[in-house]
Formats: structure tokens, C-alpha cells, sequence
């Protein structure tokens, strides 16, 4: 009968062993979300800063762009984002800078992809400029994207150099 009770502690502590695990994982489990929450909480703070440098050069960007352009913010969670579509009769241009936080939550990401149809220029599709979350590097991203939009500029005159020849100056 001794057998039988030692097999039924064994059985006890092999249960309270995998109880006291799954108890443990779940606070651990907490305690990362709570982490992630905090770090979330300063990606937002980096993230304003990063729109503050960004957004007037965007908007600098649109508004030269006129009537050729249409530009869709887009918010979500933890991404913000600005899509410029320009209307052309050579091509489907697609220009677009967002902003979001690296898988880790350690650094703001701020991204640029253009998409053009049909591929007839050589261009960079997509680029990324990466910041720490607690010590934002504005002139870094400034310089970043002055130097996306004014690769953007060359690649536009270059797809529209006859029709820019074309019309008068004025």
C-alpha cells in the first residue's frame, strides 16, 4: 500500500510542478505586456517628435505638388503614416513615409516606399531611418527625409523632363 501512496505524491508534486509553471509563465507573460505598455508609452512620445520634424516637410511637399497630388494620412495604433498619390500621364506614382516602432519597442522606424508603374527609372523602393525611442535623433531624421523627398523630386523631373521642357516657363 506504501507503493500506492508514494506513486499518488509523486503523481501530486508532477501536477503541482506543472500548476507552478503555468503560474509562473502567466506572470511572465504579465509582466512583459506591462514592459511593452511602458515602452509603447515612450514610442508615442518619440513618435510626436519624430511627426513634429516630419510633417511640415510633408506638407511643404503637397502643397508644391498642388493639384497633382492626393494626400491620405492614415493613424493606427502605433503607426502613423502620409500616402501621396501623384496624377501623371507617365506613370502610377505612389509615394509614401510612415513611422512605427521596431519589433522590440527600442527604436521609432521611419520608413519611405515609392512604387512606380511602369519601372522604367531607376529609384529606391522602400528606405528606413531608425532612432532610438529615448534619444530621438531629429537632425538625423530630418536630413533623412529632406534627403528621401529630394531623391523623389529628381526621380519626378526626370520621369516628366519633355513635358517639363514642353511648357513655357511662368
Amino acid at each position: 500500500m506504501s507503493d500506492v501512496i508514494e506513486l499518488g505524491q509523486r503523481i501530486d508534486a508532477a501536477l503541482s510542478a506543472v500548476k507552478d509553471k503555468a503560474k509562473q509563465q502567466t506572470q511572465e507573460r504579465i509582466q512583459e505586456v506591462e514592459q511593452r505598455q511602458m515602452l509603447l508609452a515612450e514610442y508615442e512620445k518619440a513618435q510626436e517628435r519624430i511627426v513634429a520634424v516630419v510633417k511640415p516637410r510633408l506638407e511643404l511637399l503637397a502643397k508644391r505638388a498642388g493639384d497633382r497630388v492626393k494626400v491620405t494620412p492614415s493613424v493606427s495604433q502605433t503607426r502613423r503614416s502620409a500616402t501621396f498619390e501623384f496624377k501623371s500621364s507617365r506613370a502610377l506614382i505612389v509615394l509614401t513615409f510612415g513611422v512605427g516602432p521596431d519589433q522590440q519597442v527600442k527604436n521609432a522606424v521611419v520608413e519611405c516606399d515609392l512604387k512606380v508603374v511602369p519601372v522604367l527609372w531607376k529609384f529606391d523602393t522602400h528606405a528606413e531611418f531608425a532612432t532610438p525611442i529615448d534619444k530621438v535623433d531629429a537632425g538625423g531624421v530630418t536630413k533623412w527625409v529632406d534627403d528621401r523627398i529630394m531623391a523623389f523630386i529628381d526621380l519626378f523631373i526626370e520621369i516628366h523632363e519633355s513635358e517639363l521642357y514642353a511648357k513655357p516657363a511662368g
